[in-house]
């Protein structure tokens, strides 16, 4: 994981050199700003061609978009394809520019898409005010497996496959995420039972919300991992 934030921040200064370095020839594509992966227009056909794909292949179980630009109706037709995924597990979107319509429209997808396993949003500077929306897509899956065990409950049975069902990881690290989030995950944390990583390292969280977080956490049973890493909260904590 380590290796794949230091090949994105490689990623980064390398698409800044490219844009310096050509900023001063405007013969080129590049000092022009065409680049493919920045032009949402020619990326279009890009994701149109992935439909037949996440409907159709039994051997897609991971998808990854790291650093393209796309318009909103390209994210709004990737959110409705997910929930049609023969076999995808795996969805990872990493330094992209995600719309709030488009993570709104991820809670409902996320709720029929039966295989999911991980969510990997790192390194999108998904904002702390976007961070409710977040923790709304977690309690979707929360939900969604109390459902399916409520409905087993009505034939006192228990549904022996509840394991396998639904968002078991959540990638948040390298986004701007800090009090709301961390407020919203709190409430959250303490009813769930089912969530067993969480990384939310490298944001914006202080250590009076980890604190927070840390007592409410207590009444969880399912979380096996947490990555809080990086955050000035955390350092402080350590260090004390």
């Amino acid at each position: 994981m380590e290796k794949f934030d230091q090949f994105l921040d490689k990623t980064k200064a390398k698409k800044a050199t490219i844009t310096k370095k050509n900023s001063k020839n405007k013969n080129t594509d590049v000092g022009k700003g065409k680049t493919l992966a920045q032009n949402m227009f020619m990326n279009a056909p890009l994701i149109h061609w992935l439909k037949p794909n996440l409907n159709l292949n039994k051997r897609l179980n991971l998808l990854q978009i790291c650093g393209i630009n796309l318009s909103k109706d390209s994210w709004s037709s990737l959110s409705e394809w997910i929930s049609n995924a023969l076999s995808l597990e795996t969805l990872a979107i990493n330094k992209c520019s995600l719309p709030f319509e488009f993570l709104e429209s991820l809670e409902d997808s996320l709720r029929n898409w039966e295989n999911c396993q991980t969510l990997d949003l790192r390194g999108n500077n998904i904002p702390d005010s976007m961070g409710g929306l977040i923790v709304r897509i977690m309690r979707a899956q929360t939900e969604k497996r109390d459902s399916i065990i409520w409905v087993y409950s009505i034939r006192n049975e228990y549904p022996e496959h509840i394991d396998r069902i639904g968002l078991k990881s959540i990638i948040l690290r390298r986004n701007k995420l800090g009090k709301h989030f961390m407020q919203s995950l709190s409430r959250w944390v303490q009813h769930d039972d089912y969530m067993r990583h969480i990384d939310i390292s490298y944001n914006r969280i202080s250590s009076d919300l980890i604190k927070t977080f840390w007592n409410q956490m207590k009444e969880n049973s399912s979380l096996v991992s947490l990555e809080m890493h990086g955050n000035t909260g955390y350092s402080s904590i350590v260090q004390k």
